[in-house]
C-alpha cells in the first residue's frame, strides 16, 4: 500500500505491521578470521582480511566501539569513528595519519569535507556538528542548541546539503557552503530517534529510518513528508542504503532482516535474513549495485547478490562483537567493517 500523496516518489513507500523501538547494539561472538566462502563464480571473491587497530591516541586510550565508517571520495582515506575519537586511516599504508574529536556518525562530502555528529558527549558537544577539511586540518562548526545529538549524517550527492538525524526524532538540513540551516527541522512522527538518513539520487527527497521501525520519506523542495513504510520485523530501523544506480532501497532492522524495494516499480521483494538473527545493524551496496553487505549482531558480515537474493558470502569478524558499520570503497574493491569492540577489518576483492 502506498502511503502519501505525492505523484512521483523516488523512494518506495509501503506499509507493514507496526514495529517497536530498538537501537544499535552488537552481540559478541567468537568467530575466527578466515577468507570468505563465495558462490557462484561470477560473484566477487574476497582475499584474506586485514585487521586494523586504532591507535590509543585516536580511541580515548582504550578501544571502544566503532560506530561509523566513511571512505573519502578518492577511496584513499577511511574515516573511523571510535568512541574516543576519529582515526583517518591511510588505506595504502594502513596507518592513522591524524585524528579529530570524537563523533558517533561520519560522512564525506563529494569534495572531501568530513562531517561528524555526536551523541555520547556533553550537551554542548551533542549540539555541534564538526566539518573538517582533512587536507588543511581546519574545521567549522554547525551549532544547534535544540539538538540532542546526531545518530546519522549524510551529504547530498551534489554536496550542497548536509542532513543530520537527531536523537530526538528531528532531521536538520544545513547549507554546506554557508553553514546555515536551510529550513525548520523535519520532524519524525515516531520521535524515537533518527538512526539513518539517505538522499535520493536527484537530491529531491530524503529517506530517514527511526528506532520505532519506520522509514519516512520527505520532499526536500516542499519539506513535506510524502510517504512512509513500516518494517514487518518488529524492530527499529538500524540502517538504510540506496544502491548507486538508484534502483534498490535496502533497510536493515535489529531482528536481522533486510528489506528490499525496487524503486522504479515501487514493489517490495521478500526480505533477506541474516542467518544469526541478531540484527542487520549496517547495510551497504557495492559500487555496481549488484552486491549488498549487511553487518550482523554476532560479528559476521553477510554478503548478498541483489538480483538473485542469494547469500554469496559470510565474512567473519575476528570475534570481537557485533558489526555496527559496513562500507564499500568507491571502486568497490574494498569492504570495510567496524565492530562494537574497536576493531576494523578490511576485505579486498581478489
Amino acid at each position: 500500500m502506498i502511503v502519501g500523496a505525492a505523484a512521483v516518489i523516488p523512494f518506495v513507500m509501503m506499509s507493514s505491521p507496526n514495529s517497536s523501538n530498538t537501537g544499535k547494539s552488537g552481540h559478541p561472538s567468537s568467530s575466527p578470521s578466515q577468507s570468505g566462502s563465495l558462490h557462484p563464480s561470477s560473484s566477487p571473491t574476497f582475499g584474506s582480511p586485514v585487521s586494523i587497530e586504532v591507535p590509543a591516541e585516536y580511541s580515548g586510550g582504550s578501544q571502544g566501539l566503532i560506530s561509523s565508517l566513511a571512505f573519502s571520495p578518492s577511496g584513499g582515506t577511511l574515516a573511523i569513528a571510535d568512541s574516543g575519537g576519529i582515526c583517518l586511516l591511510d588505506v595504502a599504508t594502513r596507518l592513522c595519519t591524524s585524528g579529530f574529536a570524537s563523533a558517533w556518525s561520519v560522512a564525506f562530502s563529494p569534495d572531501g569535507i568530513l562531517a561528524g555528529g555526536n551523541v555520547n558527549g556533553s550537551s554542548a558537544a551533542n549540539q555541534t556538528i564538526h566539518l573538517w577539511n582533512v587536507t588543511t586540518r581546519t574545521q567549522n562548526l554547525l551549532t544547534n542548541p535544540s539538538s540532542q545529538g546526531a545518530y546519522s549524517v549524510a551529504f547530498s550527492h551534489d554536496g550542497k546539503t548536509l542532513a543530520a538525524g537527531d536523537a530526538n526524532g528531528s532531521i536538520y538540513l544545513w547549507n554546506a557552503a554557508t553553514r546555515t540551516q536551510k529550513s525548520a527541522p523535519l520532524t519524525d512522527p515516531g520521535s524515537k530517534g533518527v538512526n539513518t538518513v539517505v538522499f535520493s539520487l536527484d537530491d529531491k527527497t530524503l529517506a530517514a529510518g527511526d528506532g520505532n521501525g519506520h522509514v519516512y520519506v520527505w520532499d526536500l523542495i516542499t519539506h513535506k513528508q510524502i510517504g512512509s513504510l513500516s518494517l514487518a520485523g518488529g524492530k527499529g530501523v538500524t540502517s538504510i542504503a540506496l544502491s548507486p544506480d538508484g534502483k534498490t532501497l535496502a533497510a536493515g532492522d535489529a531482528s536481522g532482516s533486510i528489506y528490499l524495494w525496487d524503486v522504479p516499480t515501487k514493489t517490495e521483494s521478500l526480505p533477506l535474513h541474516n542467518p544469526d538473527s541478531h540484527g542487520a545493524y549496517s547495510v551497504a551496496f557495492s559500487h555496481d549495485s549488484k552486491t549488498l553487505a549487511a553487518g550482523g549482531g554476532n560479528g559476521d558480515t553477510y554478503v548478498w547478490n541483489v538480483t538473485s537474493r542469494n547469500q554469496i558470502a559470510t565474512l567473519p569478524d575476528r570475534g570481537s562483537g557485533g558489526i555496527n558499520s559496513v562500507v564499500f570503497s568507491p571502486d568497490g574493491k574494498t569492504l570495510a567493517i567496524g565492530d562494537e569492540h574497536g576493531g576494523v577489518t578490511l576485505w579486498q576483492e581478489r
